[in-house]
């Protein structure tokens, strides 16, 4: 069964540490309207679990590459389609959670957008751009997001869930075509906090399987 990264309730369960080198901070998280190639180094890659790496657009494979045995790859992610593609005023929903508060100024229209799932292996481990969790560093992680048209989200949104409450704040401007959705979460007694920017990668975040 294919595990996806969704927004906005990232389920970060980032387990391994890496000496690999850390990238540096890249452009303004404007990335062009053309198809869009991710390359790297998966830092905690297990061979033995498969080498074929997928992407997909929701359940839609669209792109698949084989992982070097350093864990190094490149994939080319096509232009989605307009079917391909999903409401970015979903971002800011708490789903079926109940929302406590919300004061969100969004464009109208919003744009449509799509968030692209990686995975790697026979187990369709999840591949993520992102730090470690530890107990004292928020986590970093890097979305890759297509938007048809410039847009922006601004604003907070609280929501009710079973260990307590989750904050959604948002600070993020959207340009036609592929965007670096930057989202830093950390967790207090089960109140979990997520900034959303969109902005050039920073340091830290690496290619991980979850």
């Amino acid at each position: 069964m294919k595990k996806r990264l969704a927004l906005p309730a990232f389920t970060l369960a980032v387990t391994a540490c890496s000496n690999a080198p850390t990238p540096p901070v890249t452009g303004n998280g404007h990335l062009g309207d053309a198809p869009l190639t991710l390359t790297g180094r998966i830092v905690n890659y297990d061979p033995t679990s498969g080498n074929t790496l997928k992407a997909y657009y929701e359940s839609a494979l669209v792109a698949q590459t084989n992982v070097a045995g350093t864990g190094d790859f490149s994939v080319t992610l096509p232009k989605p389609t307009a079917t391909q593609l999903f409401d970015s005023q979903a971002f800011s929903s708490c789903g079926t959670n109940p929302t406590l508060s919300r004061n969100i100024t969004a464009s109208a229209p919003a744009p449509q957008v799509q968030t692209p799932s990686l995975t790697v292996g026979t187990d369709f481990h999840s591949l993520a751009r992102t730090t470690a969790s530890t107990d004292t560093s928020p986590v970093t992680l890097v979305v890759y997001t297509y938007a048809d048209q410039p847009g922006s989200i601004n604003g907070t949104v609280v929501c009710q869930v079973s260990s307590g409450t989750r904050t959604m704040n948002w600070n993020a401007t959207f340009e036609k075509g592929w965007n670096t959705l930057i989202v830093r979460s950390s967790s207090t007694l089960g109140n979990v906090t997520y900034n959303y920017t969109v902005e050039g990668i920073p340091n830290g975040p690496t290619w991980t399987t979850l």
